[in-house]
């Protein structure tokens, strides 16, 4: 093809040269008809190479489109996937404050759940301080009294009595202070050790040393005949000085219970029965009425005088310790309480 272009502008070229001979000539024909043919050749090949110029600058700014249209995309491409990198990364962002805001949440739920059982332990303590030292005023003050009473009943009446039965007086009343004093102090270093954490310490407590206390103590009461049915090897778990406030307190309202009742009797007992470990006391008073009786069961108030101040403040107390107390009373025939443990230990 170039050969053949070449060939045509060659002969277009002598073509010219000859027309202008032909012109000198004086052949003004020829030399015009061979100057046509030169500007159809000339004009031809100018135009076919316009044409191909154009042509390769409408395919070179075709191609410039092109390569522009590709670096757009690549641009938008690159654009897009950083968006999404950053839509993913502000995701993980808020996946990790969403984790640690549901941590959070969590662990505060937890420390308002320890903090309301811790709150409500400590009111549950206050409530059973009160109650305890509730009943340790009451257990405390009818001895004290007792024993004043009998230190001016011995003044005023000193005259009738014998040297034998004032030194028999003196003795009890010396034993009778002497364990009330050891039950005081007793009280006091519990009450102390327990202020942090009135809780049960449960250590294993022997039985006749729990009768051993009771005798200690009430061994000023008189007209009163008291009984203790145990085995000797008999033990129990539990916390020895919540059971001796329970037992102390039970022996105190049956003794005021007895006042004035002839041939009045006060029995404890201690024995083991299938899983269950129980402790009974049992008196010979006037008992209980019905309705006593009915609001001890259900955790109301009794009124009497002589019987049951403080029996629900013990119940609750035992019920501290894992012990349950029943109730068994009739007007006139006495009153029962027995205390029951499990042996097997939860």
């Amino acid at each position: 093809m170039t050969e053949l272009r070449n060939d045509i502008e060659d002969k277009a070229y002598y073509t010219e040269i000859l027309s202008e001979l032909q012109y000198h000539n004086g052949d003004y024909k020829g030399a015009y008809d061979n100057f046509n043919f030169y500007q159809d050749v000339t004009d031809s090949i100018f135009s076919q190479q316009n044409k191909n110029k154009i042509a390769e600058l409408e395919s070179r700014n075709e191609i410039q489109k092109k390569n522009q249209q590709i670096l757009n995309q690549k641009i938008r491409a690159q654009s897009q996937q950083r968006n999404i990198l950053l839509l993913l990364a502000g995701l993980l962002i808020m996946l990790i404050i969403g984790g640690l805001y549901y941590r959070l949440s969590a662990v505060r739920k937890q420390k308002n759940i320890a903090l309301t059982k811790l709150n409500e332990q400590l009111d549950s303590a206050n409530k059973l301080k009160a109650k305890f030292f509730a009943i340790i005023t009451h257990d405390l003050r009818s001895p004290i009294v007792s024993l004043v009473n009998f230190l001016q009943l011995q003044k005023r009446e000193a005259r009738l009595l014998s040297e034998e039965q004032k030194a028999e007086q003196e003795s009890k009343i010396t034993k009778s202070a002497v364990a009330l004093l050891e039950v005081m102090e007793e009280i006091l270093l519990w009450s102390k050790g327990q202020m942090e954490n009135f809780s049960p310490e449960k250590t294993t407590v022997a039985v006749t040393g729990l009768f051993s206390y009771l005798k200690d103590f009430f061994s000023g009461t008189t007209g009163i005949n008291f009984i203790y049915q145990s085995d000797e090897n008999l033990v129990l778990r539990t916390d020895e000085n919540y059971l001796k406030t329970i037992m102390h307190n039970l022996t105190q309202n049956a003794a005021n219970a007895l006042k004035g009742t002839p041939g009045a009797t006060i029995t404890w007992k201690a024995w083991e029965e299938s899983d269950q470990f129980k402790l009974s006391i049992s008196d010979n008073g006037p008992g209980m009425t019905d309705e006593q009786v009915k609001n001890f069961e259900e955790n109301l108030t009794i009124g009497s005088a002589k019987h049951g101040l403080g029996l629900n403040l013990v119940k609750d107390m035992a019920q501290t310790i894992g012990c349950t107390i029943t109730l068994s009373s009739k007007k006139g025939t006495g009153t029962s309480f027995v205390l029951t443990f499990s042996l097997v230990q939860g």
